[in-house]
């Protein structure tokens, strides 16, 4: 019987989403997201908004995701 090995992960991803129609954007006043990581420091996460329909909305975002991940790539 094959041995299972424990594996520690390189990276972690954070991340939330809500979609909220415009109306429920007047009271939305969080900029920045904090937190505590494994290490125990802090750590902030900027809030990023995107706005059009949900087809847009995807669009923009699956670009966005791209983009991450070709910035991440720099990161060892």
């Amino acid at each position: 019987m094959p041995k299972l090995r424990v594996v520690k992960p390189k990276h972690s991803l954070v991340y939330a989403m809500k979609l909220l129609k415009n109306t429920e954007l007047e009271n939305w006043h969080h900029e920045h997201l904090a937190m505590t990581g494994p290490d125990g420091e802090p750590v902030h996460l900027v809030v990023h908004l995107i706005s059009g329909t949900k087809e847009e909305i995807r669009d923009q975002l699956l670009q966005s995701i791209d983009a991450f991940f070709d910035l991440a790539d720099e990161i060892p």
